[in-house]
């Protein structure tokens, strides 16, 4: 009998490696599904932890306004506290409130004596109950609505029962409202008994609260109160839209069925994944332990299926995302030969601006001597002359042009812009230069100003380069009014010069004012508008001395460029 082919491990591997992707693609998928249904938990408990705080805070905001009314000096009156709480539409806006009272304090007296007390107020409906015996009496005296439930809690003095005696000190000695903890309302005097609590604002004698806990205990004059059953309370909270959880709400950190206030929905299990919440609310806390509203997971399970077709689409995608990295690596390289490509082709203009420049130097020198030479023997008179003028006023605007290209070749080769240092006074430098703009300009008006010491090491031919071009620039968006340039040498170590003007530079036009070619477009009223280098080459010349240069515009305050050169520029 022949013996059957022996399997070799090879042919074992790749299913063995099937086999262990399997199963890790199912636990993987299992532990998704319930970090997704955990997180759709945390997402509901939250929500209603929220919804539930959030409705309290309401609450305790509309029992803080309500005190306004008792803290007057005057007597309160059962019609005034009706009118009050009506406006609050209770039943509508604060669902689970059975109404809003008032317990005034009758001080060390028996219930008979308060009795009479509160008649003398004129407070004839409240007989002060119970008879035990207490420190002082505090009794309701005002209570709305005044249906059956609230009739049975006139004149009951809640200090005697010692929940609600926590809660009220609570309130008088922080001067804020405060939550009791769980008791059972005098109001439940029929077979639908809940588990209730009491919100307490204290009233004071005088307008605000005492600065000191003696004067807070001296001056209290009662509490504004609201009693609350809790079932009412989380029914009215979420009304028509239940939330989509199952919990259990309890007062203070015990969590038994003595201190349950409220569960809604099913019994949740001991072995349920339970989440707890705490509330903290007028001082007191709240416990809440949350579950999934049904027992088992909304999951649906997974198939061998749905698994196979996983890890199908995994090999899937792993050859896409291998197809497309590839493919993101080769632009990448061909976007970097690209920019090392334009970088070179960059440098070579900057070289040919430079070269270029150079050498049109020397014509244009002959240009604007001869039209100057032929000028004088013209004798300055007839068509002839104006034409050499113009010749040379183009001649010499175009070599200032080159100038510029000749100073932005030097920025952008690396070599900046150079500088040959003296000691100078910056308000000599501008004034010559104000006094060239307005011999050319006969409209030009410029304010200036100048304190303190100006001198320093600086190079003034490049400096009344800088100034020239900020305050004719200036002079161009001046709208009907002067240029003004203020020098200020009263610090020791730097000298601070500003150029303003009224027109506002526009807010998106900042951020590159001081870029090469960004010229603002507006001509000139003599000659053609220039290149858009001027500011660039001012940063780079007084970068060059170590100082820096900025611009704050604004549609009020116009445009003001400010300048902060160091006394000792760098050589």
């Amino acid at each position: 009998m022949r013996s059957r082919p022996s399997t070799t491990r090879t042919a074992w591997l790749p299913f063995a490696l099937c086999l262990v992707l399997t199963g890790a693609a199912a636990t993987l998928v299992g532990y998704a599904e319930r970090q997704a249904e955990r997180t759709r938990l945390t997402s509901a408990v939250l929500a209603t932890r929220h919804r539930i705080g959030e409705r309290m805070a309401n609450y305790i905001s509309m029992l803080r306004g309500s005190t306004g009314l008792p803290s007057c000096p005057e007597f309160v009156s059962a019609a005034e506290f009706h009118e009050l709480v009506a406006r609050l539409k209770l039943r509508d806006h604060y669902p689970g409130t059975q109404g809003v009272g008032y317990t005034a304090r009758f001080g060390a007296v028996g219930p008979d004596e308060a009795t009479d007390m509160a008649h003398a107020e004129g407070w004839d409906h409240v007989s002060v109950w119970p008879e035990t015996p207490r420190e002082e009496v505090h009794a309701v005296v005002l209570l709305e609505p005044l249906d059956v439930r609230n009739q049975v809690a006139l004149g009951y003095d809640m200090r005697t029962e010692p929940t609600r005696r926590e809660a009220m000190d609570r309130a008088r000695d922080e001067g804020d409202v405060a939550l009791s903890g769980k008791v059972t309302l005098v109001q439940e005097i029929d077979a639908d008994k809940q588990a209730g609590f009491l919100l307490y604002s204290p009233v004071y004698s005088e307008s605000g609260v005492p600065g000191s806990l003696a004067e807070r205990r001296e001056k209290l004059k009662g509490y504004v109160y609201a009693p609350l059953r809790a079932g009412d309370l989380i029914e009215g909270i979420f009304g028509d839209e239940p939330p989509p959880v199952a919990f259990a709400l309890y007062d203070g950190d015990t969590l038994d069925e003595e201190h349950l206030l409220y569960s809604f929905g099913r019994d949740i299990a001991p072995d349920d994944e339970v989440m707890v919440e705490r509330v903290d609310i007028g001082g007191r806390v709240w416990t809440a332990r949350f579950a999934r509203a049904t027992a088992k997971p909304s999951g649906s399970p997974l198939t061998l299926l749905v698994i196979g077709l996983g890890a199908s689409l995994s090999i899937v995608v792993f050859a896409v995302t291998r197809a497309r990295e590839g493919a993101r690596a080769r632009a990448l390289t061909l976007a970097t030969e690209e920019a090392r490509a334009n970088s070179e082709m960059l440098r070579f203009t900057d070289l040919f601006i430079g070269i270029l420049g150079h050498d049109l130097r020397t014509p244009l020198n002959a240009i604007v001597l001869s039209a100057q030479m032929l000028e004088r023997r013209a004798g300055g008179a007839g068509d002839s002359v104006e034409t050499l003028r113009r010749i040379r006023a183009s001649g010499l605007r175009m070599s200032r042009m080159i100038d510029r290209l000749l100073d932005l070749t030097r920025v952008r080769l690396g070599g900046g812009i150079g500088v040959v240092v003296k000691p100078v006074a910056l308000d000599a430098i501008v004034r010559d230069v104000v006094d060239e703009i307005v011999r050319a300009d006969a409209d030009a008006r410029v304010e200036m100003e100048a304190s303190g010491d100006l001198g320093g090491t600086w190079d003034p031919d490049r400096l009344a380069q800088v100034f020239s071009n900020l305050i004719g620039n200036a002079m161009r968006h001046r709208l009907d009014a002067p240029v003004r340039v203020c020098l200020r040498g009263t610090a020791l170590d730097r000298v601070v010069a500003t150029v303003h003007n009224a027109e506002a530079v526009a807010p998106a036009r900042v951020p590159v004012l001081f870029e090469p070619f960004r010229s603002s477009g507006v001509r000139p009223e003599h000659g053609a508008s220039g290149l858009g280098l001027g500011l660039y080459i001012s940063r780079a010349i007084v970068e060059a001395h170590g100082g820096s240069i900025a611009v704050a515009a604004g549609e009020a305050e116009g445009t003001t460029i400010t300048v902060v050169l160091p006394r000792q520029a760098r050589r």
